[in-house]
């Protein structure tokens, strides 16, 4: 009857374990992301419009080889200042709403930002801005995949750091708690 016991102790601790690797992660937030948006030759924003995810940022970079921008909200949000060719420029977005932008050195120079409140009606998390082509002429950037600003914490800070839901910790607390009270008991 021991030997019973031990085996089932150590099956019922083998499926809490196996309940970790199958935990669903959908109740954590996305992960933010930076968009970067080049300033091109021809005098424009490329791509015009990008639509992000509170919390999400976007880079300003300018890709002209020979002619400074700026990127300036139209509601004083932010202003990057003199961007000589290559130099980057960032802002995070707090807040929801759509946010036109101009280079105030280049009529005509408009873009767009569409910020979506995370979990919002409408709200499509797997959006990606449409790439438009670099010129010939650009320079390289290793910029030009949109990247987690931070990877999520999957350090020592314990399986709620993993995304573990506090009711599968409880199941699994309590299982554990039941294989160890059936092994002393046995004893």
């Amino acid at each position: 009857m021991l030997r019973i016991t031990r085996l089932l102790a150590a099956l019922m601790l083998v499926l809490a374990v196996g309940l970790i690797g199958f935990s669903p992660r959908s109740s954590a937030a996305p992960a933010a992301k930076t968009v970067t948006v080049r300033a091109m030759d021809g005098n424009m924003f490329s791509p015009a419009t990008v639509t992000i995810n509170v919390g999400d940022t976007v880079t300003w970079v300018n890709a002209d080889t020979d002619t400074p921008h700026n990127s300036v909200s139209n509601d004083d949000l932010w202003d990057s200042g003199n961007m000589n060719s290559g130099a980057k420029f960032s802002h995070t977005f707090d807040t929801a709403g759509t946010f036109a932008y101009t280079c105030t050195y280049h009529a005509g120079m408009n873009g767009t930002v569409i910020v979506k409140a995370a979990g919002g009606a409408g709200a499509d998390e797997d959006a990606e801005p449409t790439p438009t082509p670099k010129p010939s002429n650009a320079a390289p950037d290793d910029d030009d995949e949109e990247m987690p600003e931070h990877a999520p914490d999957t350090g020592a800070g314990g399986l709620a750091s993993a995304g573990l839901p506090v009711g599968q910790l409880a199941a699994l607390f309590s299982l554990l708690l039941a294989s160890g009270w059936m092994l002393i008991r046995k004893r």
